[in-house]
């Protein structure tokens, strides 16, 4: 699946690449972008929520994982991750955009 990113091999060793993240959730401390040399969604959520007040909801503290309980609906450029093959663990490149929000629940 094509998102028209820059390949990882066109960018010079050590240069860090941009993801952007979006949330609708009004969360102060988390960061408009993040800055990486290489990772996977997974990396980029771990990045930036660990410095949120609620990071210990979000990432599992024995293992530093990011905790999926069905709550989240995480999407890389639109996309959601699990319809992509890997899931979070689906790597990421300099301009995509990571989407981050809470699944509405209901009941009665």
């Amino acid at each position: 699946m094509a998102f028209g990113h820059i390949a990882r091999q066109d960018r010079r060793p050590g240069t860090l690449m941009k993801i952007a993240l979006k949330t609708i959730i009004r969360i102060p401390e988390l960061p408009t972008e993040v800055e990486m040399e290489e990772g996977t969604v997974r990396d980029v959520l771990l990045k930036a929520f660990a410095a949120t007040h609620f990071a210990g909801e979000i990432i599992e503290p024995e293992t530093g994982a990011f905790k999926q309980d069905g709550l989240w609906d995480v999407r890389l450029n639109d996309v959601p991750c699990y319809s992509l093959p890997q899931d979070l663990d689906s790597p990421v490149h300099d301009g995509d955009t990571v989407s981050f929000s809470f699944l509405p629940l209901g009941g009665g």
